[in-house]
């Protein structure tokens, strides 16, 4: 079993609302092959959403920091630690 990036299954839930399809990504979940998920909707953010980035501050610490200058790094960490909780169960 895999656990694959919704965009790339062709899900709209990208920051943008479109998707990146990859047919064979797609064809894996349609197959029962792999799990999409979307980190960013797991840790709380909406679709459409302002595009982030991932910035250091003047003291070396990264963040992950919105288009409009909002830190999300707690909502980017929340949905990895829960994409990281699918990945657990799904190897068992």
């Amino acid at each position: 079993m895999y656990l694959v990036s919704a965009c790339l299954a062709g899900i709209n839930c990208r920051y943008d609302g479109q998707n990146t399809k990859v047919s064979f990504i797609e064809e894996l979940v349609r197959s029962g092959e792999a799990i999409a998920v979307c980190p960013e909707l797991l840790g709380g953010l909406a679709v459409p959403r302002d595009s982030c980035e991932i910035v250091e501050d003047g003291e070396g610490n990264a963040k992950v920091v919105s288009k409009a200058g909002k830190d999300l790094t707690k909502s980017f960490e929340d949905g990895a630690q829960k994409t990281l909780e699918i990945a657990k169960v799904i190897e068992t």
